[in-house]
């Protein structure tokens, strides 16, 4: 059983159910119709998933500077199959059938592969291009997000494993708890709490001050936020 050194809280060892019972009491109250099991269940399963996964974030600079590249690329992309003439749909179809590319029975490889591959009729061709299209803008939207508000380590945090937990932090509260995630100049609420709880149970590192990373997933939720309300009025 997973076991932390004597800490602040007193002189006996504090068990992952210790911590689990402290974070849901943290998250109270909690939303209406949950169960305290449901609730304990919910975090034991979101700190079993913290401990075991490589977050690999990378850094905030290059994942910004990366997407900024790719969102060149794919607005260019964009541009270009906008501009495509009706009689590009034709030769999609006839010239993959007349390759051989067209095997219907080979539907994998994402909608590229489809659509060079689609059943010789301009309206299935027409169709994949137009689906095509479709993700390319929804991708480029997702990286305008990533350079809006990059995801990645941040110099002034000791550890990866910290975002994340703030991350879960704040998803743990929309689920399971009516007051919402908030932040402040001290860092003293509920949302960092129990995300340094979080950290705690995953890591076995105690006692620490979750304010930055927290702070940035808070932004980064707000953005996100901000992003879908534009989207939904336009």
């Amino acid at each position: 059983m997973w076991r932390r050194d004597v800490s602040e809280r007193g002189e006996q060892e504090v068990t992952l159910a210790d911590l689990i019972d402290e974070i849901a009491d943290q998250l109270k109250p909690w939303q209406e119709g949950l169960e305290r099991r449901r609730v304990l269940d919910e975090i034991r399963s979101t700190i079993d998933q913290l401990g075991a996964t490589n977050f690999a974030a990378g850094s905030r600079t290059e994942n910004k500077q990366y997407a900024e590249q790719v969102l060149a690329t794919l607005e260019t992309l964009v541009k270009q199959l906008k501009l495509a003439p009706k009689g590009f749909y034709w030769s999609l179809a006839f010239r993959s059938s007349q390759l051989g590319l067209w095997r219907p029975e080979q539907t994998r490889g994402g909608l590229l592969f489809e659509l060079l591959n689609a059943e010789p009729r301009i309206e299935q061709a027409s169709g994949l291009f137009d689906e095509l299209l479709n993700q390319v803008s929804k991708l480029s939207e997702q990286c305008r997000a990533v350079i809006l508000n990059p995801i990645g380590d941040d110099p002034r945090a000791n550890h990866p494993l910290q975002y994340w937990a703030a991350y879960v932090a704040f998803l743990l509260m929309k689920r399971l708890s009516i007051e919402e995630p908030k932040i402040t100049s001290h860092g003293n609420t509920t949302f960092c709490n129990v995300a340094s709880l979080l950290f705690e149970a995953a890591s076995g590192e105690r006692d620490c001050n979750l304010i930055v990373a927290c702070r940035r997933i808070s932004q980064h939720f707000k953005a996100a936020s901000t992003q879908a309300a534009i989207e939904q009025r336009s």
